[in-house]
């Protein structure tokens, strides 16, 4: 095969992270003997080339031309893990109670014209194991404002897991500005459905999403 046809990319990177900790005896409120709070900053350089490119055809410019990144990726997680006062003979139950995380990526190369992507929250509550909440949107810093989000319930019951929740998406080139698809959907996933056999177990889902618009 002449090596002229293959394509190459060189990828390169520098990831920097570190972790604070604190930890809260708070004896026995709300039935938990402890809280611990974690602070994660992290921040991610990319740099992407695509090499011998010009004489490679291109169908589909979206996957056949690697073409160049650049770009900072700068997150901070916040976790807050919760431990329960044990009984006589028992394990206490320790489990991720609270996570909130920012992030957001910037485009390095001077070309570009909006360098900043878009600022992602994702927001998780868990005051037990059976139920929390969850909720993340995307913000636009180009005029769009809220691009999308999402919140959902969710319930948990030894290997049975129960969502609901609703979603925003702006689709800009598809509609005017001010317009917006709002879905309310229902994900009721199982790990019980048996299939070829009694040693092999597959997910059923059901969603239920009735569109709209406002």
């Amino acid at each position: 095969m002449d090596d002229n046809h293959i394509r190459v990319q060189a990828e390169g990177g520098l990831e920097l992270e570190t972790r604070l900790t604190r930890v809260w005896t708070v004896d026995g409120t709300w039935g938990l003997s402890a809280l611990q709070h974690v602070i994660e900053p992290r921040a991610t350089w990319t740099e992407i080339r695509g090499l011998n490119q010009k004489d490679n055809p291109q169908y589909d410019p979206a996957i056949d031309d690697l073409g160049k990144a650049s770009e900072v990726t700068y997150s901070l997680t916040q976790r807050l893990n919760a431990k329960t006062v044990a009984g006589p003979n028992q394990e206490p139950v320790r489990w991720e109670a609270a996570r909130f995380v920012l992030t957001q990526t910037y485009n390095l190369l001077p070309a570009a014209d909006q360098p900043f992507k878009d600022l992602k929250a994702e927001l998780i509550l868990r005051p037990n194991e059976m139920f929390g909440f969850r909720g993340d949107a995307q913000w636009n810093f180009y005029g769009l404002g809220l691009r999308a989000a999402t919140a959902d319930v969710i319930g948990t019951y030894k290997d049975a897991h129960r969502r609901a929740g609703r979603a925003l998406q702006r689709h800009p080139h598809r509609r005017p500005p001010g317009h917006a698809h709002r879905a309310a959907q229902l994900e009721v996933p199982h790990r019980q459905w048996r299939d070829r056999g009694p040693d092999h177990l597959l997910p059923q889902r059901a969603r239920l999403e009735p569109l709209g618009r406002c």
